[in-house]
């Protein structure tokens, strides 16, 4: 028993007073390389104002800048000073007990505290915003992060938000995967009566940091959810209308080894109604893609965008985009997709595709100039197609043209019956669809009114038949 006391005063005392010296350099370095990663990023900068690394615990202020924001039609930089206090292992106890290199916990300076809860009202105690960290013996950093749940007062305008709650983890593979929670944010405006309630937002991010192109591309996914917003009138008495079950979801991926981005989002809604417009919409269905998109292009136009002078004219744009473009992009072959737009409704069901893509390799043999960025189409390939149920057509026209009418009948100053308005509304209604479809331009089958669009090699066809064109 003697001994192991001994062992355990002479060897492992001695470590646990020692070793935390060699985590907090080892932090210190860790938190210099956090500072150029976020100084890499495009729009941001950081720095340290200042780091004193002690025995058990280091603390410091990183100045992290957001620029070029768009303020009165100028540019201009914000720049936000944060606390940093750092507890170095191995034996953690700073909230919950534990091992690892560190735990961090960063917040806004006093000053900027201080105005914060001038200007805010602030429900709840500590700061209004905090972030705290562990990073194991593994080199795994969980993250948890807040904002405190305030209300604002600006004149008529008032905003309530119910707070923000994220968590996260990054691993030594340098994968971040963070979620997000933010129970209601209202907005209300009291000179108008207005007000919109958005409930129940969540959603998750996942990127693969290890993988960040000098384009500022990484692989990764983003989902983002809404429960509900809701608008209303006359201080929330009257109703103006519902959207329910909002989704978003966007991934993005690198292929060729790494040469090409690709993309794609998918949009959904599974209600929006509002009557005072006559918009009643179920299961709304918006999917875009972009394939192929070379890396090198993007890496090189945003460094044409950054050292671009200010009296950049057309001439300028040309030159450096036009054969950017032109020796970049083009050649890869990209693809922009609408794979879906589709929507329900009281009158039936709409459906809409399309696609735009270049024959790179045709195109890049072809010697084109961007003096004459027409010669360019013989290389589009381009398709169009969508499909709806005949009422929904007819109330899609109806709606636009008694809205002409409307207009026209307020400008000359004239009034008139509802029933002779949707008297005329009808027959021209009508007329118009007899038209479109005596035109070509649409077809009639089966009770749905289709068009289909396509352009290849110079030529396009409308429904199945030639179009000529200007060029």
């Amino acid at each position: 028993m003697k001994k192991l006391l001994s062992v355990f005063i002479f060897l492992i005392i001695p470590l646990l007073i020692a070793v935390p010296g060699y985590m907090g350099w080892q932090t210190q370095r860790y938190m210099e390389d956090l500072s150029r990663y976020i100084d890499d990023l495009p729009q941001y900068s950081a720095s340290w104002r200042e780091y004193q690394r002690g025995w058990f615990s280091s603390q410091g202020i990183i100045e992290v800048a957001i620029n070029d924001i768009p303020v009165s039609g100028t540019a201009d930089n914000l720049t936000l000073p944060f606390n940093v206090a750092l507890t170095h292992g191995p034996v953690l106890i700073k909230e919950r007990l534990g091992a690892g290199w560190f735990d961090l916990q960063i917040s806004l300076l006093d000053q900027q505290e201080d105005y914060l809860k001038s200007v805010l009202a602030v429900r709840g105690d500590g700061p209004v915003y905090q972030l705290t960290a562990r990073m194991n013996l593994l080199g795994n950093t969980a993250i948890v992060d807040r904002w405190l749940p305030f209300d604002y007062h600006d004149g008529d305008t008032r905003v309530l938000a119910n707070g923000y709650e994220g968590r996260g983890n990054i691993g030594v593979d340098r994968v971040l995967d963070y979620s997000l929670k933010a129970s209601r944010l209202a907005i209300f405006n009291d000179g108008a009566g207005f007000e919109i309630d958005v409930g129940g937002v969540s959603g998750a991010v996942r990127a693969e940091l290890a993988k960040l192109h000098a384009a500022n591309v990484a692989p990764g996914s983003i989902t983002l959810s809404v429960d509900s917003i809701e608008t209303s009138a006359q201080g929330g008495a009257q109703a103006l209308g519902t959207v329910e079950g909002l989704t978003l979801l966007a991934q993005t991926w690198l292929s060729e080894n790494d040469t090409k981005v690709n993309s794609k989002s998918s949009f959904t809604v599974r209600r929006v109604n509002y009557p005072a417009i006559d918009l009643m919409l179920n299961d709304v269905f918006l999917d875009l893609a972009y394939k192929d998109f070379s890396l090198a292009f993007i890496e090189q136009y945003q460094t044409v965008l950054n050292s671009a002078p200010n009296d950049a004219g057309a001439s300028y744009w040309q030159e450096h985009v036009g054969n950017l473009i032109l020796d970049e992009l083009l050649p890869a072959s990209p693809k922009m997709l609408l794979e879906r737009l589709q929507f329900s409704s009281p009158e039936g069901q709409f459906v809409s595709h399309a696609s735009l893509s270049v024959e790179g390799n045709a195109l890049a043999s072809a010697g084109i100039s961007p003096q004459y960025p027409m010669a360019v189409l013989p290389y589009l390939v381009f398709s169009l197609n969508a499909s709806a149920d005949e009422p929904v057509v007819r109330a899609m026209v109806g709606r636009y043209i008694e809205g002409q009418i409307k207009a026209q009948l307020e400008a000359d100053g004239v009034s008139t019956s509802d029933a002779d308005i949707e008297a005329t509304v009808s027959a021209q209604t009508q007329q118009m669809l007899d038209l479109f479809v005596a035109q070509k331009f649409v077809a009639f089958r089966a009770q749905k009114y289709e068009l289909d669009l396509k352009y290849e090699k110079g030529e396009a066809t409308l429904n199945g038949e030639p179009v000529p064109l200007p060029f």
